[in-house]
């Protein structure tokens, strides 16, 4: 078994750092070809192991997943709404792709104003370490309370986790 961590920052964690690489599993685990693989975790790093295992020449037949969290939600026809339960005071949040657009309400995420409208971000832990609900901002300001799965470069190509994100003004996002 092979266990790192990314964003291990003010832990205590002693093992590996980082995601999951050809050189670590190679490293730590001998005779990887003939292993049978079980893969547990947010969809996008899943595959990415998937094809690192099939670079190493583990056959597919011996690869087994278990995806985590909840499954996509099917979105609803372009220019239609959502009708909240009660007004939205906040900032306007438009989704460009979806051709949708909506005010936020209070303490509101743009993960779950996107539930709302079903517009269909993909996401699993909901906590913002997972990186699975990233979502590119072309415009606006948004909070974070947590930024874990969030990469330098993510930060300067505006790229933001949906589950975490709030707006401080009106806001654009690719979803």
């Amino acid at each position: 078994m092979t266990v790192t961590m990314s964003g291990a920052e003010g832990t205590d964690w002693k093992g590996p750092r980082g995601r999951l690489t050809k050189e670590l599993l190679t490293h730590t685990i001998p005779n990887l070809s003939s292993r049978r693989v079980h893969l547990c975790g947010p969809p996008s790093m899943m595959e990415a192991t998937k094809a690192i295992l099939t670079e190493l020449g583990v056959a597919p037949g011996q690869v087994k997943t278990e995806v985590f969290g909840a499954t996509k939600p099917k979105p609803s026809a372009a220019g239609t709404s959502s009708k909240p339960t009660a007004p939205a005071t906040g900032p306007l949040v438009t989704f460009s792709k979806n051709s949708k657009s909506a005010k936020i309400h209070v303490d509101q995420s743009i993960l779950e104003l996107s539930e709302e409208l079903a517009i269909g971000i993909e996401f699993s832990c909901r906590v913002g370490t997972c990186g699975v609900c990233k979502v590119k901002m072309t415009s606006g300001e948004v909070e974070m309370a947590v930024e874990d799965a969030l990469e330098p470069d993510d930060k300067v190509n505006g790229i933001i986790l949906a589950c975490q994100a709030k707006p401080k003004d009106d806001v654009a996002v690719e979803a």
